[in-house]
């Protein structure tokens, strides 16, 4: 990819990584939160919070940007952008609001299948649409042993964040959305084992080691 495109990809998703805090302070508390919970607004007002998330997003985008191919990127940003304030929300909160969830899909699952018919290739949508049914069922599966052993141990927000993640994943080709996903176990696990260390107890956010799986794949399958 042009370092001209690669660098207008980043700038593009840290602006949409920026507009995260303006969200925030607009959504309202999710009636799946925690009692002692903080709200959105009040996560929101982190020092300086939109320049971290739109430096956030620019880093992903251009570890991605670097090794996809260009014509596959427009979702990319969408996912990378948004998922940032999806990853800040779910640390503090724990929770992956569906308003910001459900919205994300659908606008990325329409990016892809605009970057299918870009290049008149139909399997690349297929494709996304396979790997996030399955990204989907398989959490949905995790969700629903886990609720059963540990109830509340996983949450249902990773369950459907899994579908946007999927898609993206998917339209790169048929073992990136695997490893990606797998990846995101892999960074949930040292990052379960390094707040052990640090003495925290309970549960995690692991919407966040799933985004970062998710662009780790993206560079390991491509």
């Amino acid at each position: 990819m042009a370092v001209g495109g690669w660098i207008l990809a980043a700038l593009v998703a840290a602006g949409l990584g920026w507009m995260g805090r303006p969200v925030m302070v607009l959504l309202p508390e999710s009636p799946d939160a925690a009692p002692l919970s903080p709200t959105p607004l009040a996560i929101s007002r982190t020092p300086h919070l939109g320049w971290w998330l739109a430096g956030a997003a620019f880093v992903q985008v251009a570890i991605v940007a670097a090794t996809i191919p260009a014509h596959l990127l427009p979702a990319w940003v969408i996912v990378c952008g948004v998922g940032t304030w999806l990853a800040y929300i779910d640390w503090y909160t724990h929770v992956l609001p569906t308003r910001i969830v459900a919205p994300l899909f659908a606008i990325a699952a329409v990016v892809v299948l605009l970057e299918a018919w870009m290049v008149a290739d139909v399997r690349i949508f297929v494709r996304a649409l396979a790997a996030s049914a399955l990204a989907f069922g398989s959490f949905w599966c995790f969700w629903w042993i886990a609720d059963r052993q540990r109830p509340g141990s996983f949450g249902f927000g990773d369950v459907r964040f899994a579908a946007p993640v999927g898609l993206v994943l998917g339209s790169l080709g048929p073992w990136a959305a695997p490893v990606g996903l797998y990846l995101g176990f892999v960074v949930g696990a040292v990052l379960g084992l390094a707040l052990k260390a640090r003495g925290r107890q309970g549960g995690f956010a692991f919407g966040p080691a799933m985004l970062a799986g998710a662009v780790i794949g993206a560079v390991l399958s491509t």
